[in-house]
């Protein structure tokens, strides 16, 4: 089976995610939102649009949601469950179609061209976000019940938090809500976020000071798999004051991964020593209110 390379990015899939960890998220995604139909008869979000024929059936899932617009691969970050109404605010301006014609063994030419995607659908900019860094297809799969958003992220650009989470997310002074979820390995069952109780909003804006200082390193030049194995870990999900959501998997010695999969082409966050206090109580805040028999065993997600 042939995997893709992206031209100068000469990024394949196989390199991008793991391929079982990517047949999960699918089989997840599939089975979260409900897909029992794959159609596409998606209504126009804004009036007066020219309607766009989309494949008369849906490419193969067995890897995460991916779109190249504008030179660009966007891969999937999060999706929101909302009504039509909901998803208003969040959509920007009409950018293109999401073809639905990429699977795994798709030659190289056929994803150079914009809007080739293993996903299909109507590709929006997001309101309040710069479209170099986010766009939404607020109609995936003729499933109206969700909004999904896909994001780039050029990881050589990453040297300090604040060149993600505040130049791109802007999360500072800008936080609705923290949830939190643990998973339970070996039977890898995700239990619903719960909000993070017992921690003042003081201590989750020193916590996001925190992160913006925090710095950058390359998983593969430091081996931290290694170092992180059988350590615990918690998911936090933040929710922002225009209601979009962003997720961060928290390692219990100060490392911080943002997102699933490799968006941030295996970099993520540490810690500095002077802030590993501030970021422990927002850390265990999250794991004390858990049975103990959740403690033991965190699964690992592979960034």
């Amino acid at each position: 089976m042939k995997n893709i390379k992206l031209s100068s990015e000469r990024i394949s899939f196989a390199k991008l995610m793991p391929r079982a960890f990517a047949v999960f998220c699918a089989i997840a995604l599939i089975a979260n939102l409900n897909l029992h139909a794959f159609a596409y008869d998606m209504p126009n979000i804004s009036p007066g649009q020219q309607e766009e024929t989309l494949p008369e059936a849906p490419a193969l899932i067995d890897m995460i949601g991916m779109v190249r617009y504008n030179g660009k691969l966007y891969t999937q970050a999060e999706y929101i469950h909302c009504s039509e109404e909901e998803k208003i605010p969040f959509i920007g301006e009409y950018l293109g179609t999401a073809r639905g014609n990429i699977v795994e063994y798709s030659e190289e030419k056929e994803f150079l061209k914009d809007f080739a995607s293993n996903v299909p659908g109507k590709v929006y900019s997001v309101n309040g976000y710069s479209p170099d860094f986010r766009i939404c297809i607020p109609n995936m799969y003729n499933n109206g019940g969700f909004i999904a958003f896909f994001e780039y992220i050029d990881a050589s650009k990453l040297k300090i938090g604040k060149d993600l989470f505040g130049d791109k997310i802007k999360l500072k002074d800008n936080i609705k809500s923290v949830s939190y979820i643990l998973y339970d390995y070996p039977n890898t069952v995700m239990t619903a976020y719960k909000k993070l109780k017992n921690i003042t909003d003081s201590s989750i804006a020193a916590f996001s000071d925190a992160l913006y200082r925090a710095k950058f390193y390359s998983s593969l030049e430091t081996n931290i798999w290694e170092k992180l194995a059988g350590k615990k870990s918690v998911a936090l999900k933040f929710k922002l004051n225009d209601n979009s959501v962003f997720k961060v998997t928290l390692y219990e010695e100060g490392q911080v991964f943002y997102g699933l999969g490799n968006v941030t082409g295996h970099k993520y966050l540490n810690f500095e020593e002077k802030d590993l206090e501030v970021f422990r109580n927002i850390f265990f805040a999250a794991l004390n209110n858990y049975p103990n028999t959740l403690q033991k065993n965190i699964i690992i997600l592979p960034y």
